[in-house]
């Protein structure tokens, strides 16, 4: 019964132990906020992968929300395209403070479908990424928020977050990395002979969350041993666990 109190002790401290670090962290994490509103001289420029009829792509100054925005169009009976407006930016030019790595972010924008003759179909879709400067290997684990179908986005502006946020790969966290951020603008025509469809974005937000480097910290996380009144008592065991400096004795039996 004396044994089964001791451990449930250990346990008590262990515990403890990693819940302040955890919370410590989440004390020290800084969470950035990143707009682009697309005004006038934003310096994003048009990717056009496919083209199946007659695409234009550019600024829009009279329309957004509010305007200006940007726009993607294919015009032509039941034709489609593809393609991203790009910009490249370091996490500090987004305004991660320098020197702290960067953990998550999330993304979301607003868009509208505007129709010309017969509706958008359903392959009519927005989305967002973020990629390293040579804009080829992605920067998250998984895509800040995968293209879906926007078709029926033409009441009015409609934002969409798909998704919460996505964990930073270790080779993008650094703040001073370069990134190309992506925002997916891809509109379908319908079936008829004077369809066209414009798809306009604005509005390309992140939440960066990032913290500190541990200055001094260790890589790894020790418990050692318990020290009786006496001593080392050889009848202890060592455990490794949470970050507790290797020489600290952090459990002394006092009699419990």
């Amino acid at each position: 019964m004396n044994a089964e109190k001791k451990t449930s002790r250990i346990k008590i401290a262990l515990w403890a132990s990693v819940s302040l670090w955890l919370f410590a962290a989440w004390l020290l994490a800084t969470s950035t906020n990143f707009t682009e509103p697309f005004a006038s001289g934003h310096g994003w420029t048009y990717v056009q992968t496919t083209c199946g009829g007659t695409c234009t792509n550019g600024d829009v100054s009279g329309d957004g929300n509010p305007s200006p925005s940007v726009f993607a169009k294919i015009a032509g009976r039941s034709k489609t395209m593809t393609g991203y407006f790009k910009r490249t930016f370091t996490w500090e030019g987004l305004g991660v403070p320098t020197g702290e790595t960067v953990q998550t972010v999330d993304g979301q924008w607003d868009d509208k479908a505007v129709q010309t003759a017969v509706a958008c179909t359903s392959s009519t879709r927005a989305g967002m990424e973020i990629l390293d400067s040579s804009d080829s290997v992605a920067c998250t684990d998984s895509t800040l928020e995968p293209n879906l179908n926007v078709a029926g986005d033409t009441a009015a502006w409609t934002n969409h977050n798909p998704t919460g946020a996505v964990s930073v790969s270790s080779g993008c966290s650094a703040s001073s990395t370069t990134l190309t951020l992506r925002l997916h603008l891809e509109p379908a025509s319908g079936n008829n002979s004077s369809a066209a469809c414009e798809l306009r974005g604005d509005n390309f937000k992140l939440t960066i969350v990032s913290a500190p480097p541990a200055a001094g910290a260790p890589k790894r996380v020790y418990v050692s041993r318990l020290v009786g009144p006496a001593g080392p008592d050889p009848n202890k065991r060592t455990f490794t666990g949470a970050a507790v400096p290797p020489d600290r004795e952090i459990c002394r039996r006092t009699g419990f």
